[in-house]
C-alpha cells in the first residue's frame, strides 16, 4: 500500500501543479502580464507549490531530511534533469539581458541559504529575511517589466513613464484569444490545483517516510531523490510543453523563478511556521552541489550561451552521477 500511496501522491502533485500552472498562467494573460513575469512569478510560483506543501508537511512531521532535501534536491533536479531534458529536445537560446536581473537574485538566494546553513537552521528571523527579499524582488521585477512593456504615451498606468518607439517588446503577452473563458473559471482551476497539491503532498510525505523506515533508507536520500523529483514533475511538464512550443522564455524563466521560490519562499515560510534544521550531509555535500549547478546555469545566462543537445545530455549525465554520489554520502 505504501507504493500505491506514493504513486497516488505523486500523481496528485503532478495533476495539481499542472492545473495550478495552467489556471494561473491564463489569469496572468487575462491581466495582460508579460511572458517573463508569467514565467518567473506565476509559473515559477505555481510549479513550486508542491515543494512548498511537501516541505511544510515534512517540517511539521519533524522530518528535516525530507523538508530540506526536497528543496535542495528539487533545485538540482530543475537544472540538471528538467533543463537537461528540455535542452535535449530543443536547444534553449539564452537572452542574457533579460535574465541578468534574475540571475543576480538567484545568486542572492544562494548566499542567503548558505548563511542559514552556517547557522544550522531556518528559524523565524531568517524566514522573515527570506520572504522580505522575495517580495522586494517580485515588486522590482514587476515595475521594471511594466516599464518595458509601456508602448504608448497615452497609457495611464503610473509605471508607464516612457514610451517604446519600436512597438511592443518581444516579451509582451501573447494573444489572449486562446483563453476565451471567464477569468473566474481560470481562478477556479488554479484553486483546484492547489487543493490537489495539498492532498498529494500529504500522501507523498507520509508514504516516503514510511518507505524510508521500512527499508532502513535515510529520509534525507528519499527527500533528495524520490520526493525532489516528484515535486519537480510540474516544472518538467511545463518545460517540456514550453520547449515543444518553442517558448524559451517560459522554459528558462520557469526554472529560475522556481529555484528562487524554492529557497526564499518555501524555506522562508517553513522557518516562520516551524523552524527547519539542516541535516549535516546536505550541508556538506548537496548544498555545494546546488551552488555549483546554479552557477553553471548563471554562466549560460550571463554570457548568453546556447544550451544545445550536447549540454542537455551532459546535464542528464551529471544528474545520474549526483544521485549516485548522494546515495554514497548518506549510506
Amino acid at each position: 500500500m505504501t507504493y500505491l500511496y506514493l504513486l497516488i501522491g505523486l500523481s496528485m502533485l503532478v495533476a495539481g501543479g499542472t492545473l495550478l500552472v495552467n489556471g494561473s498562467t491564463a489569469v496572468a494573460y487575462k491581466l495582460n502580464v508579460s511572458k517573463i513575469i508569467i514565467s518567473i512569478v506565476i509559473v515559477g510560483f505555481g510549479t513550486s507549490t508542491p515543494e512548498l506543501v511537501t516541505t511544510l508537511k515534512a517540517s511539521i512531521l519533524n522530518s528535516p531530511g525530507i523538508a530540506i532535501g526536497n528543496v535542495v534536491g528539487s533545485n538540482i533536479a530543475n537544472i540538471l534533469l528538467v533543463l537537461g531534458i528540455a535542452a535535449s529536445i530543443l536547444p534553449i537560446n539564452q537572452l542574457r539581458k533579460r535574465y541578468r536581473r534574475d540571475a543576480i537574485m538567484l545568486i542572492i538566494s544562494l548566499l542567503l541559504v548558505a548563511v542559514a546553513a552556517w547557522f544550522g537552521h531556518v528559524n523565524l528571523p531568517i524566514g522573515i529575511i527570506f520572504i522580505t527579499s522575495l517580495i522586494i524582488f517580485i515588486v522590482y521585477s514587476y515595475r521594471e517589466d511594466k516599464k518595458a512593456y509601456c508602448v504608448t504615451s497615452e497609457d495611464t498606468d503610473p509605471l508607464c513613464t516612457k514610451t517604446v518607439e519600436t512597438g511592443p517588446v518581444e516579451t509582451g503577452p501573447v494573444e489572449t484569444e486562446t483563453y476565451n473563458k471567464s477569468i473566474y473559471i481560470y481562478i477556479a482551476i488554479a484553486i483546484a490545483g492547489i487543493g490537489l497539491t495539498l492532498f498529494g503532498a500529504d500522501m507523498l510525505v507520509k508514504s516516503a517516510i514510511e518507505l524510508a523506515r521500512n527499508f532502513n533508507i535515510s529520509e534525507t536520500l528519499i527527500g533528495l531523490t524520490v520526493v525532489a523529483v516528484g515535486t519537480s514533475l510540474p516544472e518538467l511538464a511545463a518545460a517540456v510543453i514550453a520547449t515543444i512550443k518553442k517558448e524559451s522564455d517560459i522554459v528558462l524563466g520557469n526554472i529560475i523563478g522556481s529555484n528562487i521560490y524554492n529557497v526564499l519562499f518555501i524555506l522562508g515560510v517553513s522557518g516562520i511556521i516551524e523552524p527547519v534544521t539542516f541535516p549535516h550531509s546536505i550541508v556538506m555535500f548537496d548544498l555545494p552541489v546546488m551552488g555549483a549547478v546554479s552557477f553553471i546555469l548563471i554562466f549560460f545566462i550571463w554570457f548568453g550561451k546556447v544550451m544545445n543537445r550536447f549540454v542537455g545530455i551532459a546535464f542528464l549525465i551529471l544528474y545520474v552521477v549526483y544521485v549516485y554520489m548522494s546515495y554514497l554520502a548518506v549510506s
